[in-house]
Parts: structure tokens; sequence; C-alpha cells
């Protein structure tokens, strides 16, 4: 599938490819512009967390890495009313944003959203079931399996308009038929060091790649690799691999 993201220039960039967004997740703003200036020029887009909720404080989060050039991917997990929701994408349009996203759970009130985004070039992205979760929790909470719980939520994303949706990537098989984009974190390379609060639901990049992934996000791989700019260049050539035998 061909992806098209918004750069901060206002441009539009072409994928034919599965990207690679490494995630800014450090403690502090200078960490995460000296990861960013580190692998710019490796990287496919950047995903930074949105603590904030006015305006001034996304602008403050988004504008410093504007300079990178790379689409950026701000992590809203919007769970908000209509109208909340419908300002923080007005915010992320003014500011170029690429990708933001919001619980495929707020439903309906995911449609004024959408409906202003139509045409612009900010794409929203629906969560489904969270990497941290497993099978225990999505049949307690959900009354499904996890498969069945991501293509549940993934296909209420599609009947509000959503561009796309955030799944763990194991269970990208669940969606192979659903047009959108799709976004998996907590890729794992075989590799690399594993935290011991580490997700539930992982892949490695060759096997995100295989199952269908559009936008692999990767953040402590990286981030916590010895050398960062190694750790970039072994995950490209594991999806380069993967993709050259499935694409």
């Amino acid at each position: 599938m061909q992806v098209q993201l918004l750069r901060p220039d206002g441009t539009m960039e072409t994928f034919n490819r599965p990207l690679l967004c490494p995630a800014l997740d450090l403690q502090t703003l200078d960490g995460n512009l000296r990861l960013a200036e580190e692998i710019a020029d490796l990287a496919d887009a950047f995903k930074v967390n949105d603590d904030a909720v006015d305006d001034a404080g996304l602008e403050a989060l988004v504008k410093p890495f504007g300079q990178f050039g790379r689409p950026i991917f701000v992590d809203m997990k919007m769970l908000k009313g209509s109208r909340t929701m419908k300002e923080r994408a007005q915010g992320a349009v003014r500011l170029n944003v690429a990708l933001i996203n919001a619980f495929a759970l707020a439903d309906k009130l995911l449609a004024k959203t959408t409906e202003f985004l139509k045409g612009k070039g900010t794409r929203l992205l629906a969560v489904t079931v969270l990497t941290h979760h497993d099978e225990n929790y999505c049949q307690e909470y959900f009354r499904r399996s996890v498969e069945e719980s991501v293509r549940f939520f993934s296909q209420k994303a599609l009947d509000f308009g959503c561009d796309g949706f955030i799944l763990p990537a194991p269970t990208l098989p669940a969606v192979k038929d659903f047009d959108g984009i799709k976004g998996t974190p907590a890729i794992r390379p075989v590799w690399s060091q594993r935290d011991a609060n580490d997700q539930e639901l992982t892949a490695t990049p060759a096997e995100a790649v295989r199952m269908g992934s559009n936008i692999l996000i990767a953040g402590s791989p990286i981030a916590k690799a010895p050398n960062r700019r190694e750790s970039v260049l072994r995950f490209l050539e594991e999806m380069d691999n993967a993709w050259a035998k499935v694409g």
C-alpha cells in the first residue's frame, strides 16, 4: 500500500514501502532533539508524545522537530469529547503534523474530527488494542479475543472515517483485508535488549513487514542502543530484506 505523509514544510512525501518511525520517547526535549539529530537522515518519520492540551503546548512539542524535515506523528491517544478532539486536530493541521491518533473506543465522537480532516494532509489513526494488553485483558474487558478485538475496533475506525489504525503487529492478519494505514508499535528485533516492563504483543521488523505493517514504530531498541545509527541501519536492513520478499 502506498502511504503519503505530510512533511513539516507542508509538502507530501510518498512511501512505496513500509517506513520506520522511531519514537522520541526520552524524558527531556534536549534528549529527544539529540536523538532526532543523530538519526534524522535515516528515519522516515518521527513519533512524539503529546502531553499538552492547548495549542501553545502542542506547538512547543512539534516545532523543534520540524528542522529535520521528517513527517511527525503526534501520539495523542485522544479519548475526549468531540469538540476537544476536533480542536486538537485543528492545532495539528496548523502545525503540518502528519499523523495523530485517537482511541477507536471514542466511537461516534470521532466523526467531527474525521469530517474536519477531510481533504487535509493530517491523518487520523485509531488506536485499537494496546501492545501492553493480552488475551486475558481483551476477554475480560472486550469479551473478545485479541484478534477479534482489533478487527472490531478497526472496523469501527473505518466506519467513522479514520485513515487507518494502530494495532499490535501480531494481530495484522486479522485486518489483512482492511484498507487504511496500519501502524504497529512495540517493534522488537531479536538483537535488541528487552526491558523488564516490555510490551506483551511485539514483533520483529521482518515479522511486521511480512504481516502487512505500513509504519513500524520503535522506541527503546533505537533510543537505548549503544550505537543508535547502527540500530536504525539494522532495522532498515531487516525491513528491506523482508519487503523484497513480499513487496
